[in-house]
């Protein structure tokens, strides 16, 4: 009973300050807007990929560009992408990306595998937004959620890191109910708990499925570690120490209005090889940034 009465005191002072930001948000749609690239960082997600394209296709402000990265898929991924959005390859120049001719917006490269990222940090250095959004794949955004993130960063000009609210959905398993039934209690819990911790600045973890990063923050950290098991909290605590050390105030936050749906593990094994990662990769990035 007291873990409702708290989650429910939490849950209305959220709402006020959403009927708040609404009015600020008003003003700020009148202002100049960042231009934003979108990064999607992809291996064989052909089965998945339609559809996190279509939503970026339905946003009611559209990022500037959008740019694929396929880190060396055998799924016809590129193929289906090729044909689907009529990309031209300059066989020539390998390092160039496909170009679509029926979405300008849309640039395609595609590479040997190398890992996330690997791929995240060829990526954000091709794009030319201010804003530099990753998405997976498997992660499917809801219509307001670029201009969510483009307010949130027009509204705090010291932001240099914000994350979406994510919404887990599993599927095309026996045991698919149960593992959405846990992870959206699990995830739910998880951002009540983010929204309290960046009221103090403390705010750690912000999901790499559907993230934002303002383009100086991302070049003065030197971008994403690739020996990390979790890219995208060590980076968060390598912006943290930096600003410290430049004597710089940097924000980390959680966005309410940018919200998504992501694909999640409907198998154990799954689950628990995520889990296992998730959990050896904080205890190394808190070892390393103990002091």
């Amino acid at each position: 009973l007291l873990g409702f009465m708290v989650v429910s005191s939490r849950c209305a002072v959220i709402k006020q300050e959403a009927l708040k930001k609404s009015r600020v948000t008003e003003k700020l749609r009148g202002g100049p807007r960042p231009t934003l690239s979108v990064l999607i960082c992809a291996r064989n997600e052909r089965l998945v990929l339609p559809e996190c394209l279509r939503d970026l296709r339905l946003q009611t402000e559209a990022a500037d560009e959008i740019l694929i990265i396929d880190d060396g898929s055998s799924d016809a991924m590129v193929e289906w992408l090729t044909a689907e959005y009529a990309l031209t390859f300059a066989p020539a120049n390998p390092g160039t990306p496909g170009q679509s001719a029926t979405w300008p917006a849309l640039r395609v490269w595609s590479k040997p595998n190398s890992g996330k990222a690997d791929s995240l940090n060829l990526g954000w250095k091709k794009a030319v937004g201010e804003i530099v959004v990753t998405l997976d794949a498997d992660t499917y955004m809801g219509a307001d959620a670029l201009a969510a993130i483009r307010d949130g960063f027009v509204e705090d000009p010291a932001l240099g890191i914000a994350g979406g609210v994510l919404i887990p959905v599993c599927h095309r398993t026996p045991w698919a109910g149960f593992f959405q039934f846990f992870q959206t209690f699990e995830y739910a819990r998880g951002f009540l708990w983010r929204l309290t911790w960046m009221q103090y600045d403390m705010l750690l973890l912000i999901s790499g499925a559907f993230a934002a990063y303002r383009r100086s923050t991302l070049a003065a950290a030197g971008g994403f570690d690739a020996s990390s098991w979790v890219e995208d909290y060590e980076l968060t605590h390598r912006v943290y120490r930096n600003a410290y050390d430049r004597g710089e105030q940097v924000h980390v936050q959680t966005l309410r209005g940018a919200r998504a749906t992501t694909d999640c593990p409907a198998r154990m094994r799954t689950f628990l090889n995520q889990r296992r990662r998730w959990c050896a990769g904080f205890i190394a990035t808190h070892f390393q940034y103990h002091a």
